[in-house]
């Protein structure tokens, strides 16, 4: 078991254990959510 010890260490096991298509799918609606509430 890997120890987690910051965000970026559970990114790095989501992406590893999470297929491709919905980690993908998951990054780029984060990334519209961000966008959509920088231009409100």
């Amino acid at each position: 078991m890997a120890v987690i010890t910051c965000i970026e260490d559970l990114k790095r096991l989501y992406r590893a254990r999470a297929p491709k298509m919905f980690y993908d799918y998951c990054e780029i609606r984060q990334l519209d959510r961000a966008n959509l509430s920088g231009k409100c």
